[in-house]
């Protein structure tokens, strides 16, 4: 388009008037002498218009003049990049699938079918938190009935939202205790530690536990359970055909929690649901006794 227009400045300064075949009207409002100084006054006007054009022009998928540092590319593949995005946010309805859901067995295809989450599949191991700030003794009674209902109490891992890991830090800080800092990463999950009278515990954070509740966990009695489609494996992408301009496609899974036996896990229910910060100083005073001279 450019290599049309730029000549065209050229050409336009230079054509005569009279050459333009242009038809002088003969209404009573414009007389010829008025039209054609009009004429004249565009064609002055037009190497300007075709400069402003050919700028615009230019700049298209260029955004000249704009700040682009450290901005992304567009994806050279939409498709894939939609997609990627799509299983981002798979994950993250599978991260609250596995504390939250409510299990459903359907009786016909036209019911969607929902695994059992650990909210629900917990049901011998609950120390009620009375509305209470979380605290390392419900943890450590948590522990012990653990331990009582045939379970093992070690490499125990406690799993609260931010409200929970606050009060818990809060909490301990009050008892003289402290909540490690997260000196640990597994599997990309920072971890921290808490000391117990029965124990050690690990402690993370997850946005997706209801607020109120804390998780102690066997992490390595969890599971994923796939449920492969024979021939086309789990959560592959499939045409639904296509929808005007778009091409329709789903991406298609089933997947299931398997959490061995309830009773390896816990759970501490009812807790406060808010955090509010300490106010003022924690004043502790300790004795020491005298060393003897010589």
């Amino acid at each position: 388009i450019l290599d049309i227009i730029r000549p065209l400045k050229s050409i336009l300064v230079i054509v005569p008037l009279s050459s333009l075949n242009l038809a002088i009207p003969t209404s009573k409002n414009i007389s010829p002498k008025v039209w054609e100084k009009k004429c004249k006054l565009f064609i002055r006007m037009l190497p300007t218009l075709v400069d402003t054009i050919g700028s615009i022009l230019s700049n298209l998928n260029k955004l000249s003049g704009l700040n682009l540092a450290n901005q992304t590319a567009n994806p050279q593949d939409i498709e894939a990049a939609q997609a990627a995005f799509a299983m981002t946010g798979i994950a993250k309805q599978v991260e609250n699938m596995i504390f939250n859901s409510t299990y459903v067995r359907p009786a016909t295809n036209a019911t969607v079918g929902a695994t059992r989450g650990l909210a629900e599949a917990i049901t011998a191991n609950i120390v009620p938190g009375g509305g209470n700030d979380l605290d390392i003794w419900m943890i450590n009674d948590l522990l012990a009935m653990i331990e009582n209902h045939g379970g093992s109490k070690v490499g125990l891992t406690l799993v609260t939202n931010n409200v929970g890991i606050s009060n818990l830090n809060k909490t301990s800080a009050e008892f003289g205790l402290t909540v490690s800092p997260a000196d640990r990463n597994e599997s990309g999950i920072d971890v921290r530690r808490v000391e117990t009278p029965n124990g050690t515990v690990n402690v993370i954070g997850d946005p997706y536990v209801a607020n109120g509740t804390a998780f102690l966990l066997n992490l390595p009695a969890l599971h994923i359970v796939h449920q492969p489609v024979p021939g086309k494996g789990n959560f592959f992408i499939e045409d639904l055909g296509k929808k005007g301009a778009a091409n329709e496609k789903q991406i298609y899974g089933q997947l299931g929690l398997d959490y061995t036996t309830e009773f390896l896990h816990g759970k501490i229910t009812g807790l406060s649901t808010t955090f509010t910060k300490p106010a003022g100083l924690r004043v502790v005073t300790t004795t020491t006794a005298a060393v003897p001279e010589g």
